[in-house]
């Protein structure tokens, strides 16, 4: 796992990502990840939404785009990550498919489950065979 905080950390996995997914020779793609940032305000609680957290979720969300990656839907809870004290809480673990992931496997969905060891909860990917 990674260990990053700034957006310029964040930006060299990005990139990361998206040069794997250029030399793979695969359409259907799937990348399971903490990004370690958010989508949407609504997507961190009790984090406080500045302009530079503004600025990071544009980024994150042109990379996401640029990449040609989908973000699937989350079930049974909203937040992947939280802090020991309960009160900050975020959705920074993400599962992102291809297009051609979701023509293959149209209903993917993943969902959260409960928390161990961890401040970051397992994120389980379900899908129908459709074939």
């Amino acid at each position: 796992m990674y260990n990053y905080g700034s957006l310029s950390e964040k930006r060299v996995v990005w990139d990361e990502v998206r040069e794997r997914r250029r030399v793979i020779n695969t359409k259907v793609w799937c990348v399971v990840l903490d990004f370690n940032s958010i989508r949407r305000a609504g997507e961190g609680r009790n984090a406080g939404v500045d302009g530079d957290h503004r600025r990071e979720m544009r980024r994150f969300n042109d990379f996401i785009e640029s990449s040609k990656l989908l973000d699937i839907p989350i079930v049974r809870r909203k937040y992947t990550r939280y802090k020991p004290n309960g009160l900050i809480k975020s959705r920074i673990d993400w599962i992102l498919v291809s297009k051609e992931w979701l023509d293959k496997w149209p209903d993917s969905r993943y969902r959260v489950v409960d928390r161990s060891v961890s401040n970051h909860c397992a994120l389980v990917l379900n899908t129908t065979i459709t074939d």
